[in-house]
């Protein structure tokens, strides 16, 4: 069994250059774990998920930002701090 560690991470479209910053913390069933990024847990973007579609999960950078073992709360706090410093840019799909 994987250990519980929500996470803050990064993807981007290396065809688009569209980027987004996401975080999974899946707090009632507990299954967050960096490893599931792009093997089991895609993002929870509409739009992520249609880049996936077209250009298949290949062709795309992914960077896990931050860990929080235990803490969804934290982590979900570290993503939103990213939300000011992304609003502007319209490279961003958040």
């Amino acid at each position: 069994m994987k250990k519980y560690i929500p996470y803050v991470y990064f993807v981007c479209n290396r065809t688009t250059g569209l980027k987004y910053i996401g975080v999974e913390y899946g707090k009632t069933a507990k299954v967050a774990n960096p490893k599931n990024l792009f093997t089991e847990y895609f993002t929870s973007s509409s739009a992520v998920k249609k880049l996936i579609d077209l250009y298949g999960k290949e062709d795309f950078y992914i960077k896990i930002l931050h860990t929080f073992p235990n803490d969804p709360e934290s982590a979900i706090l570290m993503e939103s701090k990213y939300f000011p410093l992304i609003k502007k840019r319209t490279d961003y799909l958040n």
